[in-house]
């Protein structure tokens, strides 16, 4: 205890030696030292509190621009491209459908839905062998398409009220990150409509065929280069020769006999100004004997050379 009261810390020390040697006591007051040593605690635990929120914003500011920020942009672009590509599938004009690699549909997009006449979400959770007019068919298809990870080809559907349609269907495999399968995905296109058409077309051609190859007139197709690319019966008949023997030759050089275009040459008019164009002249068989021919020639643009070669039986 100190005079005048309150507590004291002392500190003892000698300073010299032997009979000489003096002992000195130092005594500071205990409220002195607990006060100081406070003080310096005190600016410790500040310098520490302000490291700490240092290190925090240093932290919170680095992840920002470092990990928080990109992963944030990455993700925007992924649910942006996520959300494009659900709108490009639910607006497709054509069906496209989801399964489970046991051909289970767990997704169908409208078009498909209205193509097939089923109910928004009616087709979830069924087989898709309710879709195919012969359903032991669809195994083997995807099985075909698990080998070899695509699929398609025409094949006869069938609506929810047994109406049965053909489609044109193409199927592939939806793959992990390892590349195993784990779905199915599956593009159908309506080709009712065009069908019907090919129909009509072929029954066209077949009147069209008819009309070339027994009319009582030669008949014969000839390109910009004056090759014989077909010719009908009737000028096989008259010529004594195989029409398949016509096919590659130069027109001058059948008909006529000569080495080079002829300069009555309907065709060549008839090219150059898209208008038919006719002549008289005269032929030569093979031996020698004339045929005396009207030539008429009428210029052929290319849907009507397309049309004239898939009618044509003559055609090499």
């Amino acid at each position: 205890m100190a005079w005048g009261g309150g507590g004291r810390l002392y500190g003892y020390t000698t300073v010299g030696s032997g009979i000489e040697a003096i002992h000195v006591s130092v005594g500071i007051p205990e409220q002195a030292v607990h006060a100081d040593v406070k003080r310096q605690m005190a600016r410790n635990f500040t310098l520490l509190g302000l490291v700490s929120v240092l290190a925090l914003v240093g932290a919170w500011f680095f992840g920002e621009i470092l990990i928080i920020s990109p992963v944030s942009r990455l993700i925007d672009v992924t649910k942006e491209k996520i959300r494009i590509f659900s709108n490009a599938v639910e607006g497709a004009i054509d069906g496209i459908a989801i399964t489970d690699m046991k051909g289970i549909i767990t997704y169908a997009n409208p078009a498909m839905e209205d193509m097939y006449g089923y109910n928004k979400g009616e087709l979830l959770e069924k087989s898709v062998a309710i879709l195919d007019s012969n359903p032991e068919r669809v195994n083997e298809i995807m099985s075909a398409m698990i080998k070899t990870g695509s699929w398609n080809s025409e094949v006869e559907s069938i609506k929810k009220n047994k109406e049965i349609f053909p489609v044109l269907l193409s199927l592939s495999t939806i793959t992990d990150d390892k590349g195993n399968p784990m779905a199915m995905m599956g593009a159908i296109k309506d080709i009712t409509k065009r069908k019907q058409s090919e129909e009509e077309l072929l029954k066209s051609e077949e009147q069209y065929r008819s009309l070339v190859e027994n009319i009582d007139f030669g008949v014969t197709l000839i390109d910009k280069d004056f090759k014989i690319i077909l010719t009908n019966a009737v000028l096989g008949k008259w010529f004594n020769k195989p029409i398949r023997e016509f096919a590659g030759k130069n027109c001058f050089r059948e008909f006529e006999k000569r080495q080079a275009v002829c300069p009555h040459c309907p065709g060549t008019k008839a090219m150059a100004t898209g208008r038919p164009h006719q002549v008289e002249t005269e032929c030569v068989r093979d031996d020698g004997s004339p045929i005396s021919a009207l030539v008429h020639a009428f210029p052929l643009f290319y849907p009507d050379l397309l049309k004239l070669l898939k009618t044509s039986p003559s055609a090499n």
